[in-house]
């Protein structure tokens, strides 16, 4: 346990020792299972739920390798977690809160990762957070020391040197296990996410408990199940099977109907002339080309040009966009139809927010364990560890706020000045220059005496286009009752 210390005083303690190793993975098997099945899925993700968690990471990991759908998505997420603009905001009002917050920030500045040990700093932290939030679940580890052992250690004006994270890395889940029924108890000791020390990708080797302050564990998912089946890349699998085959039988598809079919008849008793028909075939429109003999029947398919209504088109369609739903919310090329993009649009970019918000917030929830282990080793105890807020939540509410004021503003008036403090912006003067806001009609100047009178009757005056129109109105008016009394009197007739 850390030393007593002030609380206005950061005093770094030992910094832990690195729990995990870069394992020298091989590469070459990753792709061994080509070709999944339906079963091989099942099989993966009941073994997932036994506490072995490193084949549902290959699975996961292949899905995103070979679905472009899903990777553009996934990437979409983590891309807006990387950019997001993090506060430290302090636990409360006391200077003792403030000197944390402000450690906490300055250790999020300045890292030093290893990118070629496949390290990152902390906006690397947070899209990966973010992905593992679809995952279902993922572990960091919090390095504290340089390469050599030694601390690593920061200055901070006007504070000191206090202890910091020097970069981060994903912890292969290798290092990670549920306890299964089969452990002894003392194993066991509850249903909770352990630490496999020296890492074993397969085998019943010891779990414990992680060390305190040294990781970042995320428990991604939506769901009440529990977090070995609640992932929701794991709900993708099956349609990313579809996608496959979709994709495979599709290509079939394109090389035996992709190009056209060219053939001619030769005289049956001729073989030369088929021979050297065939090859003038063959130079002139590549490989479907083919020779019978004359008086053969032989029915072509033309199906090239309903390309579009093919089942294999209509899987990858319906699997691109069950990925887009899955980790956006929505999508806005699968649903536009008749409807238009661009109200589509709208709603699309707000679903997409309000789901950047959801993952951002829970990102934000395990990015507090790097606040409390920093709080930790500089103050001896992670009370008064600041939180972090990633500031969407804000601008989600102001865009509700708009659009709410724009739709009431179409049903009845709303006060300038109430309007202008809902959204925190200064009522401008009446000579201000502005921009933006409705167009204002300039006023025309009139003249007076003799030209007022001239202007007026010219203003009164029918224009060019206003005259044809009229007579198009009367034209279509009178075919109109001619075409009536033709049809009474046909009426008429027919009744006599």
């Amino acid at each position: 346990m850390p030393k007593p210390r002030s609380k206005n005083v950061p005093v770094p303690q030992p910094p832990p020792e690195v729990r995990t190793l870069l394992e020298v993975i091989d590469r070459t098997g990753m792709d061994s299972r080509r070709r999944w099945q339906p079963m091989d899925i099942d099989a993966v993700l009941t073994l997932n739920g036994t506490g072995e968690l490193s084949d549902v990471y290959d699975l996961h990991n292949a899905m995103e390798r070979t679905w472009p759908a899903l990777a553009t998505a996934l990437q979409k997420v983590r891309d807006a977690a990387a950019s997001v603009d993090w506060q430290v905001l302090p636990a409360d009002e006391s200077p003792e809160a403030a000197l944390r917050a402000e450690v906490v920030r300055a250790v999020v500045r300045q890292s030093a990762p290893d990118v070629a040990a496949m390290e990152f700093g902390f906006a690397g932290a947070g899209a990966r957070l973010a992905d593992f939030d679809y995952r279902g679940l993922g572990v960091q580890e919090m390095l504290f020391t340089n390469a050599d052992g030694s601390p690593y250690l920061i200055d901070v004006p006007e504070i000191g040197l206090v202890q910091g994270v020097r970069a981060l890395r994903n912890v292969h889940p290798n290092y990670l296990g549920w306890p299964w029924s089969g452990m002894n108890e003392g194993q066991r000791a509850g249903d909770a996410l352990r630490f496999r020390p020296g890492g074993r990708r397969r085998g019943r080797a010891a779990l414990e408990a992680f060390p305190q302050h040294q990781f970042l564990i995320h428990m991604g998912g939506t769901s009440n199940d529990h977090p070995a089946f609640s992932s929701r890349l794991s709900t993708l699998a099956l349609w990313w099977v579809g996608y496959a085959y979709g994709q495979e039988w599709f290509f079939n598809f394109a090389q035996f109907f992709g190009v056209p079919l060219i053939w001619a008849t030769y005289d049956k008793l001729d073989g030369a002339a088929r021979n050297a028909l065939i090859n003038a075939l063959k130079n002139l429109a590549g490989s479907r080309v083919g020779a019978v003999p004359a008086g053969t029947t032989l029915n072509a398919l033309d199906v090239a040009k309903s390309g579009e209504n093919l089942p294999q088109v209509s899987l990858i369609r319906d699997a691109d966009a069950q990925a887009q739903r899955t980790i956006l919310g929505a999508t806005l090329t699968s649903e536009q139809g008749e409807r238009g993009s661009q109200a589509l649009g709208t709603v699309h970019a707000g679903v997409e927010l309000t789901v950047l918000c959801a993952v951002l917030s829970r990102v934000a929830d395990t990015l507090g364990q790097l606040a409390r282990a920093v709080t930790f080793w500089n103050f001896g105890s992670e009370a008064g560890a600041p939180v972090f807020d990633h500031g969407l939540g804000k601008v989600y509410d102001e865009l509700a706020r708009m659009n709410r004021d724009s739709q009431f503003a179409g049903l009845a008036p709303i006060a300038r000045d109430e309007f202008y403090a809902r959204h925190g912006l200064r009522v401008p003067a009446d000579d201000e220059p502005v921009v933006g806001g409705p167009a204002v009609p300039v006023p025309v100047p009139v003249p007076e005496g003799k030209k007022a009178r001239a202007h007026t009757a010219a203003a009164a005056e029918p224009t060019r286009e206003e005259r044809q129109l009229a007579e198009v109105l009367a034209r279509i008016s009178q075919e109109a009752a001619a075409e009536g009394v033709r049809q009474a009197e046909a009426a008429k007739t027919t009744a006599d």
